[in-house]
């Protein structure tokens, strides 16, 4: 997460991982429905709930726009965002032990993020909400009567006037089912979204990328 003022000749960037230490790595919930109306129509839907926030003390000063943050002061700097992707699912191929569909969605980010500091100076927060339109695969492969695997992968690039925004998202998983209804997870999943976008008077880059196994928990109605 970036910060970068837009109206002077001389640019200053903050970056809330770098400068302010917001943790890098952090576990994630994610979620997926999936619900056809026909044989070859349907919804399909992800959520993605990324929140982070770290207490730091700054290790130099941190001069933004009119503010100075000078070295040693407390600080507390929060990034919440919540992705839904959501829209139409094709059924291209449906048997008894395979599906493959395709689907057109729309990612909706809301976007919340900001700092805080005992001095006051950039206690400040953006907030946004960004609808991305997204294409992709689904799939689903019946291995056993109680093991499938399964995958995901979409993806997303836009760049008009200042706006700029790319977005990847990737999972393979096998889903272990004892009973019908309930089933076990664990997969591997791979989430890479960056936006840019001017927020009054600063640009504001948003760069989120996951990489790593998943453990869910997966129920059919």
């Amino acid at each position: 997460m970036e910060f970068e003022l837009v109206e002077d000749l001389l640019t200053a960037k903050v970056g809330l991982e770098d400068n302010l230490g917001l943790p890098g790595k952090r576990a994630f919930f994610t979620a997926a429905f999936i619900h056809r109306f026909t044989p070859t129509s349907g919804i399909y839907v992800n959520y993605y709930g990324i929140n982070r926030s770290e207490n730091h003390v700054t290790d130099r000063d941190i001069i933004f726009q009119t503010d100075t943050i000078p070295a040693g002061t407390a600080s507390m700097v929060y990034f919440n965002t919540q992705v839904i992707s959501t829209g139409y699912l094709l059924s291209l191929v449906q048997d008894p032990n395979t599906f493959l569909g395709a689907y057109f969605n729309l990612y909706f980010m809301w976007l919340k993020t900001g700092v805080r500091s005992d001095l006051g100076s950039i206690d400040t927060e953006v907030n946004y909400v960004a609808p991305l339109p997204n294409f992709g695969i689904v799939a689903m492969f019946k291995i056993k009567s109680w093991l499938f695997l399964e995958g995901n992968v979409g993806f997303f690039s836009l760049k008009m006037n200042d706006f700029d925004g790319t977005l990847y998202d990737f999972s393979a998983r096998l889903n272990f089912r004892p009973t019908r209804w309930l089933g076990f997870t664990m997969s591997y999943q791979e989430f890479d979204i960056r936006v840019g976008f001017p927020y009054e008077s600063i640009y504001t880059t948003v760069d989120y990328n996951f990489r790593g196994p998943a453990l869910g928990v997966n129920l059919s109605f």
